[in-house]
């Protein structure tokens, strides 16, 4: 999800809907159906104020959430992870106060808690081999080989990594960037949520804040 300015060139996956030129560092994914007309779940998206760094960022929503039958197709979140089996997906996607950054909610339904478990285990198992992935993936394209990835909290059913590294551009930008994932599930419904830092744009944002940020998402995914 992810300066100066990102081409939305394909990847493993797209976003729903396009974003506005302003959001162009964004990670951005597509799906195989259609836009449906209304949401497959009551309650909102997350509110600005709930995405991380949002003293610095001062987020704002981009547009309204976009809803999609995916009929179980693979949703890449990055170069390293994928969301496999869900049946639905709502994205919603926030723009940062400079207008660059950007953070994307995807909210995934699957049939059941156990698909929508197994999605989590795949996702942290593809994460514990994201730095390698990473560094594979930079010295392909002559860049230095420095991503370095760490999961920065967890439970058994919520994780938090930070990926920081030379960005490939593709699903992510070019350049120097800290990426943040968040994943939680409760019952049958999956939450990933990302942003991503570059430098110069905002005051750092610390990790030590990841613990509350899952407590926050496995509390909105059980409403």
């Amino acid at each position: 999800m992810s300066p100066p300015t990102q081409s939305q060139a394909a990847g493993p996956s797209r976003s729903p809907g396009p974003l506005p030129a302003s959001t162009a560092r964004a990670v951005v994914r597509v799906s195989a159906s259609p836009a449906v007309a209304a949401p497959t779940r009551n309650r909102p998206q997350l509110a600005s104020s709930q995405v991380p760094g949002f003293a610095v960022e001062q987020w704002k929503p981009v547009g309204v959430p976009v809803t999609r039958a995916i009929d179980g197709h693979d949703i890449g979140e990055n170069e390293c992870a994928s969301v496999v089996g869900a049946s639905g997906w709502v994205q919603q996607s926030f723009s940062g106060g400079d207008g660059q950054n950007v953070a994307i909610q995807d909210t995934f339904t699957f049939a059941d808690t156990s698909g929508a478990r197994s999605a989590l285990s795949a996702i942290a198992t593809s994460m514990a081999g994201c730095q390698d992935v990473s560094r594979a993936l930079q010295q392909k394209n002559g860049i230095t080989s420095d991503a370095q990835v760490a999961k920065t909290a967890g439970s058994a059913f919520a994780d938090a990594w930070q990926r920081r590294w030379t960005g490939v551009m593709g699903m992510s930008a070019a350049g120097p960037q800290i990426n943040h994932i968040y994943v939680a599930v409760s019952d049958s419904e999956l939450i990933v949520l990302q942003f991503t830092e570059f430098p110069g744009q905002a005051a750092a944002y610390h990790t030590a804040a990841d613990p509350g940020v899952l407590t926050m998402l496995l509390k909105e995914s059980a409403q």
